[in-house]
């Protein structure tokens, strides 16, 4: 596990509870099409007017990265002939002991994963994955984190790693496959101009769980905006945050920042060579 100024870091293999809604065998699980509670009424409204088809297309895409000790998800973002491209969070493929990795699509099969590259050399906690199949899939479409504002809807989704129906029970989601797709409608809380650590510049409402690092952040329009990564920890209470630059936040920000979760932007992550070996 990498240090992280969060101790509640959505790694893979955090103990989450997870309430899932909807669970019925071979069907996907998910949550409630709305904003998680104490969204505005303003933010209920613009929620309730987009259209099913943003979760639809979510669901398409996603895929669950699965190795000898780790679970998490992950996103399809680019396609060369029979050959896809998927991304995700650096600390989901991180601890693989053989570096082999299954990736879980969304009609139910299993693709043996080949990691291309990881974070080590880009300071982002992004890696890419491929896969080769005759079938053909979903890539998401590219949306521009750039033009995101504060109090924005945003859908965030992925594949927890645990549910629990009650205090009493919690049970590992790992062999149920596409049934854990979850998902969470919330805002944009927040937007820096420089990363806390590993590339996080979004902030966002949304409720995460472990197992849901790696996956993607939509906008309205359902267009990919960005990836989780580093869950919120509001019981730090007034911890400074340190920049990446080595600059610290003051009092009120780090409050603000540790009450949120956190992805990497989109526009951060096509920076990097290896999108561009794929995506126009």
């Amino acid at each position: 596990m990498k240090k992280s100024v969060f101790k509640c870091r959505s790694e893979i293999g955090a103990l989450s509870i997870l309430f899932l809604a909807l669970l019925t065998p071979n069907t996907y699980s998910q949550t409630q099409f709305e904003p998680v509670a104490n969204e505005s009424k303003a933010v209920e409204s613009q929620v309730s007017s987009i259209p099913r088809s943003v979760l639809d297309i979510a669901q398409q895409v996603t895929v669950r990265i699965l190795s000898d000790k780790n679970s998490g998800s992950g996103v399809i973002i680019g396609r060369k002939g029979q050959t896809y491209l998927v991304l995700t969070n650096h600390h989901v493929i991180a601890n693989s002991s053989h570096k082999t990795y299954q990736i879980l699509s969304a009609d139910g099969v299993t693709h043996q994963g080949t990691l291309l590259s990881s974070s080590s050399s880009n300071s982002l906690d992004v890696a890419f994955l491929q896969f080769t199949s005759d079938r053909s899939y979903q890539v998401a479409q590219i949306g521009n984190s750039q033009q995101l504002t504060v109090g924005e809807p945003l859908l965030a989704v992925g594949f927890p790693n645990w549910y629990s129906p009650n205090p009493s029970r919690i049970e590992n989601t790992r062999s149920w496959g596409n049934r854990a797709f979850t998902s969470s409608w919330g805002t944009v809380g927040m937007l820096l101009n420089k990363t806390i650590e590993d590339g996080y510049q979004l902030g966002y409402t949304n409720d995460i769980k472990g197992g849901m690092s790696g996956g993607p952040i939509f906008n309205k329009e359902g267009k990919l905006v960005g990836i989780n990564g580093l869950m919120k920890s509001p019981t730090q209470g007034s911890k400074a945050i340190r920049f990446s630059d080595g600059t610290t936040a003051s009092t009120e920000q780090s409050e603000k920042i540790l009450s949120l979760n956190w992805g990497i932007p989109i526009t951060t992550i096509s920076q990097l060579r290896q999108w561009s070996a794929f995506i126009p």
